[in-house]
């Protein structure tokens, strides 16, 4: 293989989220959340992943769909910026189909919401990241995802520190 192959081809946030958005729509068109990845990947594209015993420990994911042989080149190969890339865009993508923006601008003014009832402005002007850390709990159920997706999701979408 050459070196070029490896190479990750920059894609705008902006654009990996409308790709998101559109396979969202397209294959989970119940739009509840959370999204279903599993029948999105099985049932819809007729893909199968291949789960292996204690996968996530060793590479940080749950299974894939290429053949051991060949993701064990691609790892041991590809260069740690290309690799960094990629795993950006992953990200990105990931995040925004199973946290559609909508909903989550829904669910931070919901959580806003809460803040002024208890009178909490204060304490999140002066450090929205802990607000952030003791609410994203909350948030995170409604979208069956990590308090550290949801707490990434907010930044990435301009929606926290909110506007106030």
């Amino acid at each position: 293989m050459e070196p070029n192959e490896f190479e990750c081809k920059w894609i705008d946030k902006n654009e990996i989220w409308k790709i998101a958005d559109e396979v969202r729509s397209t294959y989970w068109p119940e739009g509840i959340l959370p999204v279903n990845i599993e029948t999105i990947v099985e049932a819809r594209l007729g893909l199968y992943p291949d789960p292996l015993h204690d996968l996530f420990s060793t590479t940080d994911m749950d299974a894939y769909l290429k053949s051991a042989q060949d993701w064990k080149y691609f790892i041991i190969n590809i260069p740690e910026i290309e690799y960094r890339d990629f795993k950006w865009q992953a990200n990105e993508f990931a995040g925004r189909l199973l946290v559609p923006r909508t909903e989550l601008v829904s669910e931070v003014e919901k959580v806003v919401e809460i803040i002024r009832a208890k009178n909490l402005l204060g304490f999140l002007k002066d450090d929205s990241d802990a607000v952030l850390s003791r609410v994203s709990p909350a948030l995170c159920r409604v979208f069956g995802v990590s308090t550290d997706v949801i707490e990434k999701r907010v930044k990435r979408e301009g929606l926290w520190p909110p506007k106030l």
